[in-house]
């Protein structure tokens, strides 16, 4: 990624792993401790990155400026925020309907089909992400965020906001930190409808939507509730992403959250303000906090 910006890897600079090399591409990058790094390099430009925590970041400075380096003349420092900033490209859809497809050399690729009606914008920060969205698909103030790699996000044909008034519809693919290892996957089925305030947010699980759905206003599905939580004696982590499956021609009511782990049947409806984080079978009716079933055997059939 830093190749790609015109940024060159001089050094990794770690107290720990000291004399130690770190390939990168067809190159070795030999490994410094900071004090003889700096000592060897002043009059250089260092770039310092993943400070993450305000403490280190204190020290870091103050170590810096007791040996007589100025900040953003002899060295800056790269939060994981100013990184994400570097690396993040945003377009609009404005572009991307008339150019129709949009990749870099970090292979993150951008497609639009034929009829499209869309506005709004994308961000992708990450390497090989995938963008895929189908013919006459028609959404008004989209919303889409990648932060990770070689995820994907598929938006199938025909799939639509309908209704009026004001919408922001938000799909944001996170797994570039915490998750590091993992493609989430968030794909649209043929013919979805949905109305205002269309809420989808992974960090690091697939969300999966089948076709002929049709979701009313104002929900969310959510892999993960977004903030860590951690067993107070263990440090276990407590809270990871699941991933979430809508399948064929499921009708989910306005105000309706779907978390991890969901999985609703073919034919199902979702009862308006449900909250459903477990799986239920084909052709049934669910509703409540949690949801339960509550009638079996049912079938729907509305225009959408």
């Amino acid at each position: 990624m830093l190749a790609a910006q015109n940024l060159e890897v001089s050094y990794f600079v770690d107290n720990f792993k000291a004399g130690q090399s770190v390939r990168v591409g067809d190159k070795l990058i030999e490994t410094r401790r900071p004090d003889a790094l700096l000592a060897e390099e002043r009059g250089t430009f260092a770039v310092l990155v993943g400070i993450t925590t305000e403490p280190a970041l204190t020290q870091v400075t103050a170590q810096l400026l007791g040996m007589g380096f100025a900040a953003g003349t002899d060295y800056y420092v790269m939060t994981r925020e100013n990184l994400r900033k570097l690396l993040t490209v945003k377009l609009s859809f404005a572009e991307l309907l008339t150019a129709r497809e949009w990749s870099d050399d970090l292979g993150n690729v951008i497609t639009v089909g034929e009829g499209c009606n869309i506005s709004g914008t994308v961000s992708v920060c990450g390497c090989g992400n995938q963008i895929h969205i189908g013919n006459n698909v028609s959404i008004d103030n989209l919303s889409v965020t990648v932060s990770a790699n070689n995820s994907e996000l598929r938006i199938g044909d025909y799939v639509r906001r309908a209704g009026g008034g004001e919408s922001i519809t938000t799909v944001t693919i996170n797994g570039i930190y915490g998750y590091t290892t993992l493609a989430p996957k968030v794909r649209f089925g043929e013919n979805v409808s949905f109305n205002y305030n269309l809420l989808l947010f992974t960090n690091g699980s697939d969300i999966i939507i089948g076709k002929d759905c049709m979701l009313s206003s104002d929900i969310a599905i959510k892999t993960i509730v977004g903030h860590s939580m951690y067993d107070l004696h263990s440090g276990a982590q407590l809270v990871k992403p699941k991933p979430i499956h809508i399948q064929d021609h499921v009708w989910v009511g306005m105000n309706a959250v779907l978390l991890g782990n969901a999985a609703v049947g073919t034919g199902s409806v979702v009862g308006s303000y449900a909250v459903v984080a477990k799986k239920y079978p084909n052709n049934c009716a669910i509703a409540g906090n949690p949801a339960r079933i509550v009638r079996r055997d049912i079938a729907w059939r509305g225009e959408h």
